[in-house]
């Protein structure tokens, strides 16, 4: 008949537990060639530089063409014309491990689908969430973080096409330099989004606002955008 314990006190441990017990703990270090070497296949590869395998990410100021590229599609996305954004600098988030989680979730969409659509998107926030997203990407979890406490188009991360609009985030927080994220984006199809859909239905993975003015594209599923660029300028309303 087992024997009920119930002063945990009582309980002895012999040489080998007592062993084990003294034992530190086992650290485990990461590989990063076994990175470096998944992203030689990447999109990527050739248009990074001065990557840090060690680190989680790094952060490089892009270069002449594609800074121009960035600041032109900034100021043609922005659709106030009643006042401008003044750019201040954009950094390129260089973190091989989530572009790689990325790359491989959209070879798995196009082996299922066929066809994928990605895009360019916009997201607002705060100076603080920028270590956290270039190290983990964005956290649907952490909705309303950002002024909200639940979203008109659905509960996952939301995304702008239009960086006028992603300027009104996060809400009643205005850092100077304001701080935006230009993201990689994929898509199948999206539906009509509501403030209580969780998860989109078959056969759409995206939701959003479907009405001409195209501001907000919301997404769910992890992996299924990229953070790439940082955007900081200054805007006053």
């Amino acid at each position: 008949m087992d024997t009920v314990i119930e002063d945990l006190s009582q309980i002895s441990l012999n040489d080998e537990e007592k062993k084990l017990e003294e034992l530190a703990p086992i650290e485990i270090k990461k590989d990063p060639t076994f990175v470096r070497d998944l992203f030689r296949h990447s999109r990527m590869y050739s248009t990074w530089i001065n990557v840090d395998y060690n680190l989680p990410y790094t952060l490089i100021a892009p270069g002449g063409k594609i800074y121009r590229e960035i600041e032109t599609k900034f100021k043609n996305d922005w659709l106030f014309h009643d006042s401008s954004a003044e750019l201040h600098k954009i950094v390129r988030i260089q973190n091989p491990f989530l572009c790689l989680q990325y790359e491989l979730k959209l070879k798995q969409k196009k082996e299922l689908h066929g066809s994928v659509q990605e895009n360019q998107l916009y997201h607002g926030t705060k100076g603080y969430n920028v270590d956290s997203i270039c190290q983990g990407n964005f956290d649907w979890r952490r909705l309303g973080a950002s002024g909200y406490r639940s979203s008109k188009f659905g509960q996952g991360v939301s995304f702008s096409p239009h960086s006028s609009y992603a300027s009104d985030y996060p809400r009643k927080y205005f850092e100077h330099p304001r701080v935006m994220i230009l993201a990689r984006e994929m898509e199948i199809s999206r539906c009509w989004g509501h403030d209580g859909m969780v998860i989109p239905p078959l056969p759409h993975d995206t939701s959003g606002d479907l009405s001409s003015n195209n501001n907000v594209v919301v997404k769910y599923f992890d992996n299924e955008f990229y953070p790439e660029f940082i955007i900081y300028y200054y805007y006053n309303k």
